[in-house]
C-alpha cells in the first residue's frame, strides 16, 4: 500500500538527507493526500503542516512548493468547515501559483475550482459560478469536453448548488 511505502520512505530520508530535507516535504504532502481522500482530516492536517515546515526551512518564500502545500491545507480547512480559513489559504495559493505559472495555467484553473465551494459555504455562490465558469471555459478549450479536469468543473457545479439548495431561506 502506498500509505505503508511512505512512512517507510520519511526515515531513510532522514537519514540521507538529513532532518530538514524536501524529499520529506513531498512525501508528508502525498501523506495529507492520501489522508485527506480517506476523510482523515487531523492526520492530513498534520502532515502537510509538517511538510510546510519543511518547506519555510529550505525554500525561499515564493518557491511553487508553497502552492500546492497551501492549496492542500485550504482542502483540509475547507473540510472541517472553517471556510474562511480555506479561502484564505486558497488565495495565497493562487497569487503564488499566477506568479509561477501564468494566469491561464491549467494549476490557476484547478484552484479556482478548489476555492469555489468555500465561497459557496459562505454564501458566495455568484462568485463561486464565477470562478466556475471561468475554469470550465479554460478546461476545455485546454483539454476537451471529456478530459477528467473538465468533468471535475461539472462536479464542482453540483456541489455548491447542492450547498445553496440546503441553506435555509
Amino acid at each position: 500500500e502506498a500509505e505503508q511505502c511512505l512512512q517507510r520512505a520519511l526515515p531513510i530520508q532522514r537519514h540521507l538527507y538529513g532532518p530538514t530535507n524536501l524529499h520529506s516535504a513531498m512525501t508528508y504532502i502525498c501523506l495529507a493526500r492520501l489522508d485527506l481522500d480517506r476523510d482523515r482530516l487531523a492526520s492530513s492536517e498534520a502532515n502537510t503542516l509538517q511538510a510546510l515546515r519543511l518547506h519555510e526551512a529550505v525554500l525561499p518564500p515564493k518557491h511553487r512548493s508553497f502552492v500546492d502545500s497551501w492549496a492542500t491545507l485550504a482542502k483540509v480547512r475547507s473540510r472541517q468547515g472553517r471556510h474562511l480559513e480555506a479561502e484564505d489559504l486558497f488565495r495565497k495559493s493562487l497569487a503564488l501559483a499566477r506568479e509561477t505559472y501564468s494566469s491561464n495555467h491549467w494549476v490557476v484553473t484547478a484552484l479556482q475550482v478548489s476555492l469555489a465551494p468555500s465561497l459557496a459555504a459562505q454564501g458566495r455562490l455568484a462568485e463561486a459560478e464565477t470562478l466556475l465558469v471561468q475554469a470550465h471555459k479554460t478546461f476545455d478549450a485546454s483539454f476537451g469536453p471529456n478530459d477528467s479536469r473538465t468533468q471535475e468543473v461539472l462536479k464542482a457545479f453540483e456541489r455548491i448548488y447542492a450547498l445553496d439548495a440546503s441553506k435555509p431561506e
